[in-house]
Formats: structure tokens, sequence, C-alpha cells
């Protein structure tokens, strides 16, 4: 008799356990840009028998009948919850999500927390010079950093602007430039080839640019050595994303006229002028 009643229970256990997964969930994850996404975390809400979306953004999951909803999560994009009501497919968008520039900072050869770096640095967005119309990117540095001071030193074309990082920081008046670099490499001298002027990021396209970090004291410039005492401009360019192509275009197109033609002398009149 108790081997009858332990061999019916053994029975509706698995019974149970069968009936308890008895649902199966498909669906594909795709990003914002339409592009499948791989290895996103699909996890019930139950947080057991988790799984992952293979390279074609497709997933399969067996979940029990009290699971009520789906999380999927990825890395740099906002985790969405979905409920599962009575659908079997089940699909979902993720948008990126917004990580403020703010929140690191570039360092020497790498990037720090905000929280975690403890030097002086200013950090200047490229949309906020995006719209702008400047021959170099060195004169789009005016007004946006505090403690850098910019000017031009001269009216000739491409001429690099003065700046100052917390004011003159040399006796001898020798070094008094900012160190610039650009990804990681240090710039020396710029288009020497077109003009007499040495602008280090003369041949820098503005557009390129992704962020500008200005690094002003000694525990933010030490890793560069002498070169950073008058100060560090550390220019990040944009990188490729995965996704589909896109394509921007700007374009600016100007003239200028004479808002008042004046009667000038003839030959002959100059030639008395002259004389």
């Amino acid at each position: 008799m108790r081997k009858t009643i332990l061999t019916l229970a053994i029975a509706m256990a698995f019974m149970l356990g069968a009936s308890a997964q008895d649902r199966t969930i498909t669906g594909r994850v795709e990003n914002d840009k339409g592009a499948a996404m791989e290895a996103v975390s699909v996890v019930p809400s139950d947080g057991k028998n988790g799984t992952q979306t293979d390279k074609n953004g497709n997933y399969s999951l067996s979940v029990s009948t009290s699971t009520k909803s789906l999380v999927f999560s990825y890395v740099n994009y906002e985790a969405v919850t979905r409920s599962i009501g009575r659908s079997n497919t089940i699909n979902v968008t993720l948008a990126s999500s917004d990580i403020k520039l703010e929140e690191v900072v570039m360092v020497g050869y790498g990037v720090q927390a905000k929280k975690a770096f403890t030097g002086s640095s200013s950090k200047v967005d490229a949309k906020e010079f995006a719209t702008l119309i400047t021959p170099s990117v060195d004169k789009q540095l005016a007004g946006r950093a505090a403690g850098v001071n910019v000017n031009n030193s001269s009216g000739l074309v491409n001429a690099p602007a003065r700046i100052r990082i917390r004011g003159t920081n040399s006796f001898s008046s020798q070094r008094l430039d900012p160190l610039i670099v650009v990804d990681g490499v240090p710039i020396i001298s710029g288009n020497l080839a077109l003009t007499t002027n040495s602008n280090a990021i003369g041949d820098v396209n503005p557009d390129d640019i992704e962020t500008i970090d200005v690094l002003k004291d000694g525990s933010a410039t030490a890793i560069y050595g002498s070169r950073g005492a008058p100060g560090v401009i550390v220019i990040t360019t944009k990188k490729g994303v995965k996704g589909r192509t896109a394509i921007t275009y700007s374009g600016i197109v100007g003239y200028s006229s004479p808002m008042q033609k004046f009667d000038v002398l003839n030959a002959k009149q100059f030639v008395s002028v002259a004389n």
C-alpha cells in the first residue's frame, strides 16, 4: 500500500512539473534601428530558466503557467519588461540608453568614472559647437570650459588660437600652450605644409569630434609628465557603430556684396591727384 501511494505521489509530482512548464515563448529582439540583437538576456519574472537571443535575434524560452512577464536586457540598452498574457510570441525593440557624457572622463589613454576622478577637468560636448563656423577646433573652445582662455593671436588665415589653461604657468614663458592629444596620440604640429602658422589641430575636422576634455591640474595631467604642465586638451573622435548605415550632410553657402557703390577716379583724375 505504501509503495502504491509513493508511486502515485511521484507520478503526480512529475505531472505537476510538466504542467508547470507547458508554455514556450518565442520571439525576436531588435534595436531601435531595426537590426537584430544577439546575446540579449531574456529572463522570466520569477528569475528562472533564462535564455539569450541568437545571432538573428531570435529566442525560445519555456516558462511556467505562473510566469506573468519577461525581462529583456542588454548592455547600454534600456531594459524592457513585457507581459506574457495569452500570447506565445513576443517581439521586442530595445532602445539605446541615454548615458550622460559627464559620467566618464578621458584620462591619459583611457577613461575613468566621474565619481572616482579626483582631478580638475571640463568636458565639451560636440553638440555645443556642431553648428558653429570657425576655421579650426581651437577657436571653438572659447567660453566653453571654466579656466580656459582662448583668444586670437593673429589675423592671418588659420592662425592658431592662443590657449591658456588657468593662466600663465611658466616663469620663463616657455611651454605655455597646452598639450593636445587626439585619440591617445599627442599632436605636436599640424598643417605646416599649408600655412606658415603651426596649428596643431588645424587638420582635425570639427564634424569628426565627439567630445573634448580639458585636463587642468597636476593630478589630471600627471600621466603626460612635463608636457602636460600647461594643461592637456584630449580630443575624442567619432567611431562607427554596428547597425544600419547612417549618412548625414551639412552644407553652408554664403555670399557678400557691397551695400553702396562709390564713384572712383578715372585714370586721368588719379594722375592729377597723384601729381
